[in-house]
């Protein structure tokens, strides 16, 4: 088997499957049979479906886990670190035929919504394209645009040293303006 045993899964062994409620019988018999319980689980897991993996929540957490369903038994493994979690009987406490129901209905919902959540990534691989499409498209755009303003902003700088320019040269015909007055009033007699 692919898997480890936590201790948490041979005292749920012990008890679940042995009936064994009292701890220190429980640690007994782990200790006699802890090869049988590696068996046991093992042809649970060979034997079994996995009805799901993925996240499941927890009352504070959130975890991920492989659900493997073999008759009425529920495994949970950690695929992450190939560790075997927990394991409990799928028992309503209405017989056997109930719980065959229950269980048969519970795994079609699964289905049902495995098939959805398939769908839905269907739908989004395609609505992805597209929006992947538009932002290549609208990122060459931005691209053009910031050349385009990079082009007007050196036009600007290069039209604004031009003025820049201009205004010296008016600056230089006026200063020569006075330079003539001054001259051509210094040289008359009142």
């Amino acid at each position: 088997m692919e898997y480890e045993l936590t201790d948490h899964v041979k005292e749920r062994y012990a008890e679940r499957i042995q009936g064994k409620r009292d701890k220190a019988d429980a640690r007994a018999f782990i200790a006699r049979q802890e090869t049988k319980i590696y068996e046991d689980i093992e042809k649970m897991i060979e034997h079994g479906t996995v009805i799901y993996e993925g996240s499941v929540m927890r009352i504070k957490e959130t975890s991920y886990g492989r659900f493997i369903l073999c008759n009425d038994w529920l495994i949970v493994v950690n695929p992450q670190n190939k560790k075997v979690v927990t394991l409990y009987r799928i028992d309503l406490g209405a017989g056997d035929e109930i719980n065959k129901m229950y269980i048969q209905t519970m795994v079609e919902k699964l289905e049902k919504a495995r098939i959805r959540v398939a769908e839905k990534v269907n739908v989004i691989k395609q609505i992805e394209e597209s929006y992947n499409r538009a932002i290549q498209e609208n990122t060459e755009l931005i691209q053009d645009y910031k050349k385009k303003i990079k082009s007007l902003e050196d036009q600007n700088e290069a039209l604004s040293k031009l003025l820049l320019e201009e205004r010296t040269n008016i600056s230089i015909a006026e200063e020569e303006m006075r330079d003539i007055i001054s001259v051509f009033t210094s040289g008359t007699k009142f």
